[in-house]
């Protein structure tokens, strides 16, 4: 009999464990993949050894689904595969393909980036020809801690008919917690010699991605786990509250905050008695960003506990862990107190406040002047001492102090902090094109972005993205024929400038007696930039990766005898998003263009949604409008 999955249109009305009426819609030529099932088990046997399985069967319906198919093992010291089982079937349930312990493929984690590693990644390629086809595996791994207890993801992007988390404590005297993110479910507990938990999910819908959606949306449904207490190494610690993993992680690193006297005088030097604090620790930062590299050395308990300041010191390179290590023993050299952070990136799963566990993946350091709090990225060459990247700005970090910890928040940048301002002259020929030349600066997180184009990137790579940043919505191609970077790797604290010049083809349209040209050529939305979604359709909040602000002035010398015909109304648009203003004159045969917006906030909550999706809109359709030039 052929599987019903692969060609009938399955609608089912459930009520779960989840608190509400759902309805699936699943019909085979719609989705990627179709997860049959889907089984995580978790065997505790002690604090210090546990098993992880996995199962899941997969329908694989084209090319894009291939990767719901894909087992795989990650490891390092505390975590080793056991076993990876695969076999392909046809939706009849044929077996077409059974993979053995030689198609195993084995990876390095971050090859480029790791100078010495013990985690890898081992997997099996198990793919089919023909479409659809059915994947079927299980994998085993064995842990040695319960420090990476795994969570449960029921649901997927892809729609998933069955999931289930076992939970088996052969210890039972083993306690851990539980947290679940937009689910409600209680497990079956069945209790012997051991105690097992169960969770069970159905019919789950594909969770979509929506436009400018934040990361920490990415998985909709998540039940997470911790231990109260766990063991690493020879290291102890628990998760009853905060303090215990900060009391834990002190404990790592405080005998690596040290350095000894030969170097304490090589720092001391680096600064001036007589300079204030945020002076002192502004060279140190430099001092690090100059004289180190980034490199992750991670070697068993060396994912979390750093090297020693003076080994970083010494060997001038390190991850964010050692180099933070090696900022704040630099600045007790000079007698300004520093901790080092635990913090989640912004790509990393919803940081939950009220559930103290291994949430972290990032380590920066911080520093509580009177009059001031300083962040300082140690890992970012080309920042200024007290900015963050947007990647860890608003985020929950765990302050690592003497006594214990505590969680706070990183600042926020504000619009005027990541300002673009250009100005641009330029004269159109006969033939519509534009002869420009003309210039743009940015500050803070446009900084960082501008700089990570041109520094260590190609000089064919770096003119390709320069002009594709120079081309006005109406032009066809920006014709480079040189530029220049003021304060790119040098000077970080100072705007980075960018100089160009060249010719912009099909600038201005013509007709018998008239140019069309929109004047813009640095700052235009798209008509692509508003979310796509109504806001009826809407279900989650609007994210950007921060605020900014865009001043942009352009000069335009057109032919001679032309007069202004037609143009977007000169107007200020403001709302609580943002501001929009567009200023123009036509003097002399010299069109002079004035364009502001500024984005007030990176996050627009959904109750917001419809008024900021017509904000925007406006801003685009302005940005859209055409000059038109009468003769």
């Amino acid at each position: 009999m052929r599987s019903i999955y692969g060609v009938i249109f399955l609608s089912v009305a459930l009520w779960g464990g989840f608190g509400t009426a759902q309805t699936v819609d699943i019909l085979s030529g719609s989705h990627d993949a179709i997860i049959l099932s889907d089984e995580t088990e978790f065997e505790v046997l002690g604090q210090g050894k546990a098993y992880v399985r996995y199962s899941r069967k997969v329908q694989i319906n084209n090319d894009e689904g291939k990767g719901y198919g894909i087992p795989g093992v990650s490891e390092n010291k505390f975590i080793k595969k056991k076993k990876i089982d695969v076999r392909i079937l046809s939706t009849d349930g044929e077996e077409l393909k059974k993979y053995k312990n030689s198609d195993i493929l084995k990876e390095d984690y971050s090859p480029g980036y790791s100078l010495y590693s013990d985690s890898r990644y081992q997997w099996i390629n198990s793919t089919w020809p023909k479409f659809p086809y059915v994947v079927e595996y299980s994998t085993e791994a064995e842990m040695s801690t319960l420090f990476f207890w795994p969570d449960w993801f029921p649901q997927k992007n892809v729609p998933v008919l069955s999931s289930s988390y076992k939970l088996v404590l052969r210890d039972t005297t083993v306690a851990f917690r539980t947290h679940a993110v937009n689910m409600e479910t209680s497990p079956k507990t069945i209790r012997s010699s051991s105690v097992s938990h169960i969770w069970n999910a159905a019919l789950l819908p594909a969770f979509e991605s929506e436009d400018y959606m934040s990361k920490n949306n990415s998985n909709r449904m998540i039940l997470r786990f911790t231990p109260e207490r766990f063991a690493l190494e020879n290291s102890f610690g628990h998760f009853r509250d905060w303090n215990g993993l900060a009391q834990w992680y002190r404990g790592l690193t405080a005998d690596r905050l040290i350095l000894p006297e030969l170097i304490r005088q090589e720092v001391a030097a680096l600064v001036n008695p007589d300079d204030d604090a945020k002076t002192k620790i502004s060279k140190l930062y430099a001092y690090l960003q100059n004289n180190s590299r980034y490199v992750s050395i991670d070697l068993g308990i060396g994912g979390w506990q750093p090297y020693s300041a003076q080994s970083v010191f010494e060997n001038k390179y390190g991850d964010c862990k050692d180099l933070s290590t090696l900022m704040v023993a630099m600045l007790d050299v000079v007698n300004i107190p520093a901790h080092l952070a635990l913090t989640p990136t912004r790509d990393a799963i919803n940081f939950i406040e009220e559930f103290p566990s291994n949430q972290f993946n990032h380590c920066i350091a911080v520093v509580p002047l009177p009059e001031d709090t300083v962040w300082l990225e140690c890992t970012a060459d080309y920042i200024p001492a007290g900015e963050l990247p947007y990647s860890v700005e608003g985020a929950k970090v765990l302050v690592v102090e003497a006594e214990g910890g505590k969680i706070i928040q990183t600042p926020v940048s504000r619009p005027e902090d990541n300002l673009m301002t250009s100005r641009t002259e330029g004269r159109i020929g006969e033939d519509g094109a534009l002869q420009m030349s003309g210039w743009f600066a940015t500050t803070g997180n446009r900084s960082s972005y501008v700089r990570g184009r041109f520094i260590g990137v190609e000089i064919e790579k770096q003119q390709d993205w320069l002009r594709s940043r120079l081309i006005s919505l109406s032009a066809s191609r920006f014709d480079l024929a040189e530029f220049t970077v003021e304060n790119l790797a040098e000077n970080v604290d100072q705007p980075c400038v960018v100089h160009f010049s060249g010719e912009m083809k099909n600038f201005a349209t013509r007709s018998a007696s008239r140019l069309f040209l929109s004047p813009n050529v640095i700052n235009q939305f798209s008509k692509k930039y508003p979310p796509e979604e109504s806001p009826d359709e809407r279900k989650f909040s609007v994210s950007f990766n921060y605020a900014f602000e865009d001043a942009d002035t352009v000069y335009i010398s057109l032919p001679p005898g032309y007069a202004l015909e037609a143009a977007p109304p000169q107007e200020t648009i403001e709302s609580e998003f943002g501001t929009y203003r567009i200023e123009y004159e036509l003097a002399d045969n010299r069109l002079r263009y004035l364009r502001q917006f500024r984005l007030e906030t990176r996050e627009i909550p959904l109750e917001k949604y419809a008024a900021y999706r017509e904000f925007i809109s406006e801003v685009v359709k302005r940005d859209n409008m055409q000059f038109v030039l009468k003769r």
